[in-house]
């Protein structure tokens, strides 16, 4: 079993960050006003970073360095799932991270330690996994020049003649559409 995949380390990798990001957020916290004036001053990216605090939604100060954790800890996760883990969006899965993990550090902090830390990206993927819908892909494509069979499959593709789909599909595709001058160029490149 690879580091990558050996759900100890990478446990006690994502507890590390976790570490430096809560090291962050105690740091930031405890700064006075002209503190975090003069630590902009001298950081200003870290002017651009925040948290919302996951129990009243104010502002939490961060830092860059702090957020770039939150991402390693993201990229780490999703390497781990190979290709499986392109099915997620790295943007997605960090605010996702950073949600559940300010939950979990409020209402659990024990829950986040060197053994389980991984359960938090984990959880996460969990709950992006529980909102992915089956979808279908229409891509027109000329194979032959003749017409039968009309219809056939080879595994999970299904081939048509663009006929036959556009009396299946077409009114579907034109009611998700808005614009009326999308529609006749759509259903032109459907019957081409």
């Amino acid at each position: 079993m690879t580091d990558i995949n050996n759900p100890q380390k990478l446990s006690r990798k994502d507890f590390e960050d976790y570490e430096f990001i809560v090291e962050e957020l105690a740091r930031m916290g405890r700064m006075s006003f002209p503190e975090i004036k003069d630590h902009h001053k001298q950081h200003p990216e870290d002017n651009l970073y925040t948290l919302h605090h996951p129990k009243d939604n104010h502002l939490m100060l961060f830092t860059r360095e702090g957020m770039k954790r939150f991402w390693q800890i993201g990229r780490r996760g999703l390497k781990s799932l190979g290709p499986e883990g392109f099915k997620y969006d790295l943007d997605n899965v960090v605010t996702e991270l950073q949600k559940l993990f300010l939950v979990q550090l409020l209402d659990n902090p024990s829950s986040i330690n060197d053994e389980q830390s991984h359960d938090v990206f984990v959880a996460v993927i969990a709950k992006i996994s529980e909102a992915f819908l089956p979808s279908a892909h229409y891509v027109p494509c000329t194979l032959v020049a003749h017409t039968r069979p009309p219809q056939f499959q080879i595994g999970p593709v299904e081939f048509q003649l663009s006929e036959i789909f556009w009396k299946n599909n077409g009114d579907a595709i034109l009611a998700d559409l808005k614009h009326q001058s999308q529609h006749q160029s759509i259903k032109e490149f459907f019957t081409q």
